[in-house]
């Protein structure tokens, strides 16, 4: 950032710090003023802004730490907070003050939680002062601990990323490296024969995004020789007046996305709501289309029984009869009833088998007529039935298909919603993934260029240029071990 633009926006930043401090609670929003103001601190609430890009948040931090350190000796950890709060202010100087001598003040045990973390402030500090003694002493210190797993996953991780970034860094041949190639290829080999994944998958991802940086620094350098500093230097402003104006439009693009993504989530939502509304209705169908149409005449009588043959009319053809008989009895004679089974007339079988038959018949035939009578009115009720059950089930299908065309016409909506949300998130990634990247060239050629003129060259392969601490995990390794 231009030096003009730079003191502007501190000039705002100081402008609208001090009045947030005047109008809200200053704990929150202005903790530079609530650090003066307070009558005690516990150093402890300086670790919530480690990872605070404000210098006012730096300052409050060191105020509080201030502070605590007044009102007795401090631990290992608030002085390796305060190293931390240093170099974020590009002091390593002071920041190597901060942690030089803890050995004498504190016993081993007290020191082991900070030991890491000591250093990586070592490390990163004597490499930003130019103390390259220092900075290879630490930089193997570190390869021990970590090929020893003497330390907490988390810091373990930590220390990868500062020795991966290390690794990375001083991997140009203009870096005038402090370390040996040698040592920095032995702790190559080490972290990434380390048996915790995530320090072997941390230190590689380190020390490619530093090799990506040192790579890109290298053909700024390489350009800048080529055509002139005079050349590069028009190119660095020209970069800089177009990312102005890719920024305005990628804010342009982004709001626009933000909006058009929106539509699509409240279209996806009412979509949904008709798609659920649908389901119902074509369940509801289905459930009537199993249902049988109401006024159904019912199953077919049988009709009535054939006659059977007259020769299988059985009559009986015997009869008692009882006719009187004389007798004696006690040398009289006496007349006495007699009853006997005899058989009947043939002519009286006959007529009574034909009677009965003739009964048959004329049952018959009435059942018969009765019948041909219930079968056309049957007949005509279940034709109706027919009709009507045919129109009800032609309209419940029909309305069936169109829910089912509608339902399936709406997933097919949300689906193309879908792939149009994922192409304008996509083009909003791209556009911006691009515009980061030439940020980021634009930036490696402005520090290129700093160096060129200064003819400092290897001072761009060092910190503040390269992130050797990750500032969020730092604070959170500091929370955790200060509980």
């Amino acid at each position: 950032m231009p030096e003009p633009a730079r003191a502007a926006f501190c000039l705002l930043e100081l402008i609208l710090t001090t009045t947030i401090a005047l109008t809200t609670t200053p704990h929150t929003l202005c903790p530079r003023l609530w650090a003066q103001t307070a009558s005690t601190a516990d150093w402890r609430e300086a670790i919530q802004w480690l990872d605070s890009d404000s210098a006012a948040d730096w300052t409050a931090a060191e105020d509080i730490l201030r502070q605590s350190s007044a009102s007795g000796s401090l631990p290992p950890e608030a002085c390796g907070t305060m190293a931390l709060f240093r170099l974020r202010q590009q002091a390593p100087l002071e920041a190597l003050a901060q942690v030089t001598g803890l050995a004498q003040q504190h016993t081993p045990e007290q020191l082991e939680p900070t030991r890491a973390l000591v250093l990586r402030v070592q490390l990163a500090a004597a490499l930003a002062s130019q103390q390259d003694s220092l900075a290879a002493q630490a930089f193997k210190d570190l390869v021990r601990m970590i090929v020893a797993a003497q330390a907490d996953p988390l810091e373990l991780q930590l220390s990868a990323h500062c020795l991966g970034t290390v690794v990375g860094m001083l991997s140009s041949s203009q870096a005038q490296a402090p370390i040996t190639q040698r040592d920095l290829e032995i702790a190559r080999q080490c972290l990434l024969d380390s048996k915790v994944p995530k320090v072997v998958a941390t230190f590689s991802q380190a020390e490619a995004h530093a090799y990506e940086q040192t790579q890109e620094l290298e053909r700024q350098l390489v350009l800048i020789a080529k055509h002139g500093l005079d050349s590069q230097t028009a190119v660095y402003q020209a970069q800089e007046i177009r990312l102005r104006q890719e920024q305005s439009e990628l804010a342009e693009q982004k709001e626009l996305t933000g909006e058009t993504l929106r539509n699509a989530k409240e279209m996806l939502a009412q979509n949904i709501r008709d798609r659920r509304k649908l389901e119902q209705q074509i369940y509801q169908l289905q459930v009537q289309l199993r249902q049988p149409t109401p006024g159904h005449p019912g199953p077919k009588r049988t009709p009535p029984a054939t006659p059977p043959s007259r020769t299988s009319i059985v009559v009986d053809e015997y009869e008692l009869r009882t006719e009187y008989e004389s007798i004696s009895q006690a040398g009289k004679t006496v007349v006495v009833p007699v009853t006997r089974q005899v058989r009947r007339p043939l002519v009286d079988i006959n007529r009574q088998r034909d009677e009965i038959y003739q009964s048959i018949l004329r049952e018959y035939d009435q059942a018969s007529r009765d019948y041909q009578q219930y079968l056309r009115t049957y007949e005509q009720a279940l034709k109706s039935w027919n009709e009507i059950d045919r129109a009800r089930r032609d309209k419940l299908t029909k309305d069936k298909t169109q829910a089912e065309a509608q339902r399936d016409a709406l997933l097919a909506e949300s689906q193309a919603i879908q792939a149009d949300k994922a192409s304008v998130a996509k083009d909003m990634v791209t556009a911006r993934t691009a515009q980061e990247q030439e940020r980021f060239e634009w930036t490696m050629l402005g520090l290129a260029l700093t160096a060129a003129k200064t003819q400092t060259l290897a001072s761009l392969f060092r910190p503040p240029h390269y992130e050797l601490l990750r500032w969020s995990q730092e604070k959170a390794s500091l929370q955790r071990h200060t509980r």
